[in-house]
C-alpha cells in the first residue's frame, strides 16, 4: 500500500508483514470510501453472533470491530444461549444505542433470550449472512470488500477470505493465506471457515438441512451449502478479513482453529455425490477412500532409461514385487544404452508377459520418447515413470488409479521423497522462479507443510512426470508432451496445464509415496551443457502461458514467487478493487 514501511528482508515476520501491507492508511480508508459511493448499489449484509457468559470478555473488541466498518450497509442479529449476566447486558446495550441496525433475538415462546439461530430467520434482512463468533474480530475494509465481491461477481453465493490468529497477548500471527476454491481439500478439511459468507437463500435452505449447531460447528453447513452450488459460484478473497483468536478464553490454553468436519456430514455428502467413496478421519482432517472398479482396468507404465541399471532394475523391482495393483504393463524405452550389464538385465526381462522393451537410439527427447511409448500401450490409462523412482508403500498405484477413475480428473501425482528423506514434489506451484517450482521442496517427510498441504489430497496446477498418471484418452485430446518445443523441460508442466485447459482436474495425493532420485541418470538442467536448451524451453513456456503463469489458483498472491517455501510475499501480488477511485467520487 502506498506510503507504509518496506520490511528489511524479505523474509520479515508476520507481524512485520502486517505492518507494512495487511494495514490501510488513511489514504486508502479514503479511497475505499469513495469507492462506495460510487457503487449502483450497496447491498446489506447480515452478520450473526452468539455470545455466552464465556465469551463476554472479548465481546467489546468484537462489536467495535463491527462498528469500524468503513461500509456500513449491515445488520446484527445477537443470540444468546442464556438471559445474559450483567456485563453483556452492559457491553450489548452500549451498542445497541448507538446503532439502530442490532436485534437481540427473542425466544417469544419463553420470553427470554435464546441461542436457536431459527428464531433469528425471520429477522434477516440482507442479501448474504456472515457468521462472526463473538471472540473475532473483522478487519476495517471486511465487508468492503465482501460487498465488492457479490457486486462483481454476481454468481457468486458463497465467499470465504483468508485469515490470521490473535494469541494470548493480543499479537497477529499465524496467517493462513488459502488457494482458491479447491473442492479436494474441502473433502480433507473445512479450510473455507473463517470468513464465510453465505447468500441468504442457501444460508437459509442449508440451514433447514442442517443437524448440527452450526453457529458453534459450520462443517455441515459449509457442506450442505457447497452441494448447492457450482464451482463458480464460490469465491475467495485472498485478504485477511478476520483475526481468530487462538486461546480459550477462560482456561487461557493455547488451542488451534477447529477445521476438521463433522464425520456423518461429510460421509452422507459423499454418499450423495460419490458411489463407492467414503471418509476416514486422519490426523490433520480426513481422507477419502475411493473404491476401485471390480474389474480393475489395465494401467500402461512407461520408464525411459539409458544405462545405469542399479536405478533402472531397484523400479522395475518396487512396481514388480511390492506394488498391490495387478493389472499393469511396464514399457521400458530404451534410449540407447551400451553398457553390457544393462542390455543383460533388459533382455532378461523379456521373459515377463507384462513387460516390453522398445529400443529408440536417437537423441534424448524426453516428450517424444514417451509419446512413442504410448502409441504402444494397451491401456486405457498411462503412467510416466522414471527410471529413479523406487516403491515405498505398495498401494502407490490403487491409490493414484483411485483419483485418475474419477471422470472429472485429468492427472495424478504423488508424494515423491528424495533419497534423504525430504520432499522433492508436492505439486507443482506455476510462477515459482518464472515459470514453475516444486511446493514446499526439502521439507522433511513428516513435515504437515502450509495449512497441512503435505498430508491431504489436493488439486494443483502441475504435477512431476516423474510419476504421473493420466488417461489415454486425455493424453491423446491434448496431443501428448510437447516434444517440439519442450524436449526435456517442462513438459510435465505444459502437460498439466493443457489438460486443465480442457476443464480437467490435476490432483496431489501424499498417500502414494515412493522416492525419487532426481535426475540421478541424465543429469542438471542448469549444466554448461543444458543451459541453453533449458533457457529456450524456460522462454518458450512465458511465451505460451505467461498470463496463466502469473496467478496459480491454488496458491495465494500473498505467498511468495521467490522461494518455494510458502513465505510471505514482498510485496503481494494484489491489486487492490479501490485503487481506481483513489480521487474524490463525481
Amino acid at each position: 500500500m502506498p506510503g507504509v514501511r518496506r520490511p528489511q528482508s524479505y523474509k520479515s515476520s508476520y507481524a512485520e508483514w502486517h505492518n507494512c501491507y495487511g494495514k490501510l492508511s488513511k489514504d486508502d480508508k479514503s479511497t475505499i470510501g469513495n469507492h462506495i459511493k460510487a457503487m449502483d448499489t450497496q447491498p446489506k449484509i447480515s452478520i450473526i453472533t452468539r455470545v455466552d457468559t464465556s465469551s463476554s470478555l472479548l465481546l467489546r473488541s468484537s462489536l467495535n470491530s463491527i462498528s469500524k466498518q468503513i461500509y456500513k450497509n449491515w445488520e446484527l442479529l445477537i443470540l444468546c444461549d442464556n438471559p445474559p449476566d450483567a456485563h453483556i447486558t452492559a457491553v450489548i446495550n452500549e451498542f445497541d444505542r448507538n446503532f439502530s441496525n442490532v436485534d437481540i433475538v427473542i425466544d417469544k415462546d419463553h420470553g427470554k433470550i435464546s441461542g436457536d439461530i431459527n428464531h433469528a430467520m425471520p429477522l434477516i434482512n440482507g442479501s448474504f449472512v456472515l457468521l462472526l463468533e463473538p471472540t473475532d474480530i473483522l478487519t476495517e475494509h471486511a465487508l468492503y470488500l465482501l460487498a465488492n465481491t457479490i457486486l462483481t461477481r454476481p454468481e457468486t453465493k458463497l465467499i470465504y477470505s483468508d485469515f490470521d490468529l490473535i494469541d494470548q497477548h493480543g499479537q497477529l500471527s499465524c496467517p493462513t493465506f488459502k488457494t482458491e476454491w479447491n473442492y479436494d481439500v474441502f473433502l480433507s478439511k473445512n479450510y473455507i471457515q473463517y470468513l464465510t459468507c453465505y447468500e441468504c437463500d442457501v444460508f437459509k435452505k442449508s440451514l433447514a438441512s442442517s443437524k448440527t449447531d452450526i453457529v458453534k460447528d459450520s462443517s455441515e453447513l459449509n457442506i450442505l451449502s457447497i452441494e448447492k452450488l457450482a464451482p463458480e459460484e464460490i469465491t475467495h478473497i485472498p485478504y485477511v478479513l478476520l483475526h481468530h483468536r487462538q486461546f480459550d478464553n477462560q482456561s487461557g490454553i493455547n488451542v488451534l482453529p477447529v477445521n476438521y468436519h463433522c464425520e456423518t456430514a461429510l460421509n452422507n455428502h459423499l454418499a450423495k455425490t460419490e458411489e463407492n467413496t467414503t471418509a476416514i478421519k486422519i490426523e490433520y482432517g480426513h481422507r477419502i477412500i475411493r473404491q476401485l472398479p471390480e474389474n480393475t482396468p489395465l494401467v500402461s507404465l512407461i520408464i525411459l532409461t539409458r544405462d545405469r541399471v542399479a536405478l533402472l532394475s531397484y523400479c522395475i523391482n518396487g512396481i514388480l514385487t511390492n506394488t498391490d495393483y495387478n493389472n499393469l504393463e511396464i514399457i521400458i524405452v530404451d534410449n540407447g544404452s551400451k553398457d553390457t550389464s544393462t542390455l543383460t538385465y533388459l533382455d532378461s526381462l523379456k521373459s515377463h508377459d507384462n513387460i516390453k522393451i522398445l529400443r529408440e537410439d536417437r537423441e534424448f527427447n524426453f516428450s517424444e520418447l514417451n509419446n512413442i511409448a504410448v502409441k504402444h500401450a494397451q491401456g486405457d490409462y498411462i503412467g510416466l515413470i522414471n527410471n529413479d523412482i523406487s516403491v515405498i508403500n505398495s498401494d502407490w498405484l490403487s491409490e493414484m488409479m483411485s483419483h485418475i477413475c474419477r471422470k472429472d480428473v485429468g492427472a495424478v501425482g504423488a508424494k515423491l521423497l528424495y533419497e534423504d528423506g525430504t520432499v522433492q514434489h508436492a505439486g507443482v506451484t506455476i510462477g515459482l522462479g518464472g515459470v514453475a517450482g516444486h511446493s514446499l521442496r526439502y521439507s522433511p517427510g513428516n513435515y504437515r507443510g502450509y495449512d497441512d498441504r503435505l498430508m491431504l489430497t489436493h488439486e494443483v496446477s502441475c504435477v512431476t512426470a516423474a510419476c504421473l498418471l493420466t488417461k489415454r484418452a486425455i493424453y491423446q485430446e491434448v496431443n501428448g508432451l510437447n516434444h517440439v518445443n519442450l524436449k526435456v523441460a517442462f513438459n510435465d508442466v505444459d502437460y498439466s496445464l493443457k489438460v486443465r485447459e480442457k476443464g480437467y482436474k490435476v490432483i496431489w495425493t501424499p498417500f502414494a509415496e515412493l522416492y525419487h532420485l532426481e535426475s540421478a541418470s541424465r543429469g542438471s538442467d542448469l549444466s554448461r551443457d543444458n543451459i541453453h536448451r533449458w533457457n529456450a524451453e524456460y522462454t518458450y513456456m512465458r511465451d505460451s502461458w505467461g498470463n496463466v503463469l502469473d496467478k496459480d489458483p491454488f496458491y495465494n498472491p500473498n505467498l511468495t514467487i521467490v522461494d518455494e517455501d510458502f513465505s510471505l510475499a514482498i510485496p503481494p501480488r494484489l491489486i487492490h478493487p479501490w485503487t481506481k477511485y483513489a480521487y474524490p467520487a463525481k
